[in-house]
């Protein structure tokens, strides 16, 4: 944006560092993981700005600290492929944006990668049929979503295609269960583990444009935060509010027997209530 290469000089050493770790804690997967989303993004973006000396450096380390301990699971069947929560999307779309900025160059690993991230990830995807709502409380729905949002734009972009895991069962729908979920004067409906705020969630912007639902858009422009790159990269202008797009003032999400009810969607005095029954270990 700038022209200025100071800032990709400061962000490959950034992935230097990270790339000098002895291991990316393959113990707690999840850190794994998210480390070869990052380093995906990061020799994607910067790519035309490093040496092919930093190159092989990166995507070595993303190789041997990421694919290599996925692949491991993979093949054993253990771990997060058996996973029904958070950890499969987060875990197979971390993956999955790594192995295809790396592909032209490692294309087995990548393709093994990919091949067994779609398969590990449909049954955590099942669970937001009928109608959008996550188990797991509006925390883990946005850490969810935001690697939904990675690994379906990566495989979008770099292959064509989402592979039909767009078309899952209560996807398109479940940023309605953000947007009730969130209480009119701010604090959400934080059941399960939480906090209180949900904050800006950009992925909300791209499950606008994919579903072209206006009112998820909405959503993020109240919530603008200029610290988080993805509002801007996955940015609409073309918000509609609930009360415009007839939301209703009441939903019941079905699978997770969860309820709002509220007086008004555009008065932050209104009156609004959260309940959920259901399965309380989830």
């Amino acid at each position: 944006m700038t022209d200025d290469r100071k800032y990709a000089d400061r962000a490959i050493k950034e992935l230097d560092a990270a790339g000098a770790f002895p291991d990316w804690h393959p113990a707690h997967f999840l850190d794994t993981a998210e480390m070869a989303c990052a380093f995906g993004i990061g020799y994607d973006w910067l790519y035309s700005y490093m040496s092919k000396e930093q190159r092989d450096k990166v995507r070595r380390a993303l190789v041997e600290k990421g694919l290599n301990p996925g692949l491991e699971l993979y093949r054993a069947r253990k771990g997060f492929t058996g996973s029904r929560n958070n950890w499969s999307q987060v875990c197979n779309g971390g993956l999955a944006v790594g192995a295809l900025a790396i592909a032209d160059d490692e294309p087995a690993i990548s393709a093994e990668t990919l091949e067994s991230g779609l398969k590990a990830v449909v049954g955590a995807m099942g669970n937001f049929g009928p109608d959008g709502s996550w188990n797991e409380g509006p925390g883990y729905w946005g850490y969810a979503t935001k690697y939904i949002a990675f690994y379906f734009e990566a495989m979008q972009t770099a292959l064509g295609t989402m592979h039909n895991l767009d078309k899952t069962a209560g996807l398109a729908e479940c940023g309605y269960f953000k947007i009730y979920a969130d209480g009119p004067s701010g604090p959400s409906f934080n059941f399960a583990d939480a906090g209180e705020h949900s904050g800006s969630v950009p992925q909300m912007f791209w499950l606008a444009k994919t579903y072209g639902k206006p009112v998820y858009a909405w959503d993020s422009l109240r919530k603008l935060d200029g610290r988080n790159p993805f509002n801007m990269i996955w940015y609409s202008p073309e918000g509609q509010d609930p009360e415009t797009s007839k939301l209703p003032l009441n939903k019941f999400f079905r699978r997770d027997n969860i309820i709002f009810l509220r007086s008004s969607w555009n008065n932050p005095d209104a009156l609004w209530v959260g309940f959920k029954g259901g399965d309380n270990k989830a």
